[in-house]
């Protein structure tokens, strides 16, 4: 039983990380207005130049593989402070559930011609 929790908590893992990673780089919400325009903001006002190294921490928050090892080492981080894979709470299955089931909808989605986009 607990190979398979394990097995569970990883592909929740997976999708919750995907998920998270696409709210930084492409969604509005959070990302643009929560994340990426008050860092443009920031980097704009304490950077003399228009290439300085804060424009470049900053344009790495719209690429997905940059942020995307980030976001990775924080949600496994998150997932071994808990419990690790197969010991993880039921909050965490939730929530990482959660994040899983929106970005597989929401890809199932555009592949039908749900979206826009």
């Amino acid at each position: 039983m607990t190979v398979l929790l394990a097995a569970c908590d990883l592909l929740l893992l997976l999708g919750a990380t995907l998920r998270v990673v696409r709210l930084i780089v492409a969604d509005d919400f959070p990302g643009t207005w929560l994340i990426r325009e008050p860092a443009e903001q920031w980097a704009d006002r304490h950077s003399p130049y228009a290439d300085g190294w804060r424009d470049k921490l900053v344009a790495g928050l719209s690429c997905p593989f940059c942020i995307g090892l980030w976001v990775a080492a924080a949600m496994v981080f998150i997932l071994v402070a808990v419990g690790g894979p197969g010991h993880a709470p039921d909050w965490w299955r939730i929530g990482a559930g959660i994040l899983t089931l929106n970005w597989v909808a929401a890809h199932l989605g555009a592949r039908a011609g749900d979206t826009e986009d």
